[in-house]
Protein backbone atom coordinates (compact mmCIF):
# COMPACT_ATOMS: atom_id res chain seq x y z
CA UNK A 1 0.00 0.00 0.00
CA UNK A 2 1.65 3.53 -1.15
CA UNK A 3 2.44 6.04 1.90
CA UNK A 4 0.06 8.62 0.60
CA UNK A 5 -2.94 5.89 0.70
CA UNK A 6 -1.99 5.02 4.11
CA UNK A 7 -1.78 8.67 4.97
CA UNK A 8 -5.75 9.26 3.28
CA UNK A 9 -6.54 6.03 5.60
CA UNK A 10 -9.53 6.92 7.86
CA UNK A 11 -8.11 4.88 10.91
CA UNK A 12 -4.79 3.80 12.56
CA UNK A 13 -5.30 1.09 15.04
CA UNK A 14 -2.29 -0.41 17.18
CA UNK A 15 -1.72 -2.34 20.09
CA UNK A 16 -1.87 -0.82 23.65
CA UNK A 17 0.64 1.16 25.08
CA UNK A 18 -0.36 -0.13 28.46
CA UNK A 19 0.13 -3.70 27.23
CA UNK A 20 4.06 -2.68 25.91
CA UNK A 21 4.49 -1.32 29.39
CA UNK A 22 3.57 -4.50 31.27
CA UNK A 23 5.68 -6.41 28.98
CA UNK A 24 8.78 -4.23 29.34
CA UNK A 25 8.18 -4.34 33.27
CA UNK A 26 8.09 -8.11 33.43
CA UNK A 27 10.96 -8.90 31.07
CA UNK A 28 12.31 -6.81 33.72
CA UNK A 29 11.28 -8.69 36.70
CA UNK A 30 11.54 -12.06 35.25
CA UNK A 31 15.18 -11.72 34.49
CA UNK A 32 15.43 -9.87 38.31
CA UNK A 33 13.82 -12.76 39.63
CA UNK A 34 16.53 -15.35 38.41
CA UNK A 35 19.37 -13.11 39.11
CA UNK A 36 18.71 -12.88 42.59
CA UNK A 37 18.05 -17.16 42.71
CA UNK A 38 21.34 -17.22 40.86
CA UNK A 39 22.87 -15.12 44.03
CA UNK A 40 21.29 -17.05 46.46
CA UNK A 41 22.72 -20.46 44.99
CA UNK A 42 26.22 -18.67 45.17
CA UNK A 43 27.08 -17.37 48.58
CA UNK A 44 24.49 -19.59 50.44
CA UNK A 45 24.81 -22.98 48.87
CA UNK A 46 28.09 -25.88 49.27
CA UNK A 47 28.70 -25.19 45.71
CA UNK A 48 28.59 -21.12 46.09
CA UNK A 49 31.01 -21.71 49.06
CA UNK A 50 33.62 -23.86 47.63
CA UNK A 51 34.03 -21.22 44.56
CA UNK A 52 34.32 -17.95 47.10
CA UNK A 53 37.65 -16.79 45.64
CA UNK A 54 36.29 -17.03 41.83
CA UNK A 55 32.50 -15.17 43.24
CA UNK A 56 33.26 -11.60 42.27
CA UNK A 57 33.65 -12.64 38.44
CA UNK A 58 30.73 -14.57 38.38
CA UNK A 59 28.94 -12.31 39.62
CA UNK A 60 30.34 -9.60 37.09
CA UNK A 61 29.69 -11.96 34.68
CA UNK A 62 26.23 -12.82 35.68
CA UNK A 63 25.57 -8.76 36.29
CA UNK A 64 26.16 -8.52 32.23
CA UNK A 65 24.19 -11.16 30.78
CA UNK A 66 21.45 -10.06 33.24
CA UNK A 67 21.93 -6.28 31.55
CA UNK A 68 22.31 -8.24 28.02
CA UNK A 69 19.11 -10.06 28.77
CA UNK A 70 17.41 -7.50 29.67
CA UNK A 71 17.97 -4.83 26.80
CA UNK A 72 17.61 -7.70 24.19
CA UNK A 73 13.94 -8.57 25.35
CA UNK A 74 12.73 -5.11 26.13
CA UNK A 75 14.32 -4.06 22.50
CA UNK A 76 12.32 -7.47 21.05
CA UNK A 77 9.01 -6.35 22.51
CA UNK A 78 8.98 -2.67 21.26
CA UNK A 79 10.24 -3.88 17.68
CA UNK A 80 7.09 -6.18 18.13
CA UNK A 81 5.00 -3.36 19.26
CA UNK A 82 5.93 -1.01 16.71
CA UNK A 83 6.21 -3.77 13.67
CA UNK A 84 2.46 -4.50 13.93
CA UNK A 85 -0.17 -1.96 12.81
CA UNK A 86 -4.08 -1.82 11.33
CA UNK A 87 -5.15 0.48 9.20
CA UNK A 88 -8.82 1.17 8.43
CA UNK A 89 -9.71 2.95 5.18
CA UNK A 90 -12.72 3.13 3.59
CA UNK A 91 -12.66 -0.18 1.26
CA UNK A 92 -9.77 -1.92 2.66
CA UNK A 93 -8.23 -3.25 6.04
CA UNK A 94 -4.60 -3.07 5.83
CA UNK A 95 -2.32 -5.23 8.16
CA UNK A 96 1.26 -3.86 8.12
CA UNK A 97 4.21 -6.11 9.76
CA UNK A 98 7.53 -5.62 10.12
CA UNK A 99 9.89 -2.70 10.00
CA UNK A 100 13.04 -2.83 7.23
CA UNK A 101 11.04 -5.30 5.58
CA UNK A 102 7.14 -4.71 5.52
CA UNK A 103 4.57 -7.39 5.23
CA UNK A 104 1.27 -6.40 3.97
CA UNK A 105 -2.02 -8.37 3.83
CA UNK A 106 -4.65 -6.41 2.51
CA UNK A 107 -8.44 -7.08 3.15
CA UNK A 108 -11.68 -5.78 1.01
CA UNK A 109 -13.77 -4.34 3.29
CA UNK A 110 -16.65 -5.97 0.89
CA UNK A 111 -15.34 -9.48 2.17
CA UNK A 112 -15.99 -9.25 5.96
CA UNK A 113 -18.18 -10.94 7.48
CA UNK A 114 -18.36 -10.58 11.38
CA UNK A 115 -16.65 -8.57 13.72
CA UNK A 116 -16.45 -9.05 17.30
CA UNK A 117 -14.78 -7.79 20.41
CA UNK A 118 -13.27 -9.12 23.60
CA UNK A 119 -12.35 -7.42 26.41
CA UNK A 120 -10.88 -8.60 30.03
CA UNK A 121 -11.52 -7.27 33.17
CA UNK A 122 -8.05 -5.40 33.24
CA UNK A 123 -8.91 -5.05 29.68
CA UNK A 124 -12.22 -2.80 30.67
CA UNK A 125 -9.98 -0.48 32.74
CA UNK A 126 -7.14 -0.03 30.71
CA UNK A 127 -9.41 0.10 27.70
CA UNK A 128 -7.96 -2.46 25.23
CA UNK A 129 -8.59 -5.50 24.17
CA UNK A 130 -9.10 -7.90 21.00
CA UNK A 131 -11.09 -7.85 18.25
CA UNK A 132 -11.78 -10.78 15.98
CA UNK A 133 -13.02 -10.15 12.19
CA UNK A 134 -14.18 -12.59 10.04
CA UNK A 135 -13.26 -12.28 6.31
CA UNK A 136 -14.48 -15.10 3.59
CA UNK A 137 -14.56 -14.81 -0.02
CA UNK A 138 -15.78 -16.63 -2.72
CA UNK A 139 -14.00 -20.08 -3.77
CA UNK A 140 -14.33 -21.28 0.04
CA UNK A 141 -11.48 -18.80 1.34
CA UNK A 142 -12.18 -18.16 5.26
CA UNK A 143 -10.08 -16.27 7.56
CA UNK A 144 -9.89 -14.97 11.09
CA UNK A 145 -8.18 -11.78 12.04
CA UNK A 146 -7.17 -11.02 15.17
CA UNK A 147 -6.20 -7.58 16.37
CA UNK A 148 -4.97 -8.18 19.02
CA UNK A 149 -4.32 -6.10 22.67
CA UNK A 150 -5.65 -2.97 20.95
CA UNK A 151 -6.86 -0.04 22.65
CA UNK A 152 -10.69 1.00 22.61
CA UNK A 153 -11.60 -2.35 20.88
CA UNK A 154 -15.30 -1.73 20.97
CA UNK A 155 -14.64 1.85 18.88
CA UNK A 156 -12.87 -0.40 16.36
CA UNK A 157 -15.65 -3.65 16.55
CA UNK A 158 -18.40 -0.18 15.54
CA UNK A 159 -16.34 0.93 12.72
CA UNK A 160 -16.01 -2.20 11.14
CA UNK A 161 -19.39 -3.55 11.93
CA UNK A 162 -20.48 0.40 10.01
CA UNK A 163 -18.72 -0.64 7.14
CA UNK A 164 -20.22 -4.36 7.34
CA UNK A 165 -23.50 -3.10 7.42
CA UNK A 166 -23.18 -0.17 4.52
CA UNK A 167 -21.88 -3.25 2.50
CA UNK A 168 -24.37 -5.30 2.83
CA UNK A 169 -26.90 -2.36 2.11
CA UNK A 170 -25.44 -1.99 -1.27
Amino acid sequence: MEEKDLQKSLHHIHDSAVLLGARVVFAFLAVELLYYVFIYFLFFTEIGLSIQYQRSYIILGSSLLKFILQTYYVVYVVLAWVKNNFYITEDKLVHCKGILTVDEEIYDITSLRSVKSHQSLIGRIFNYGNVIVEVSASGGYHKDILLRGIVNPKKYERILNEYLEKNKKR
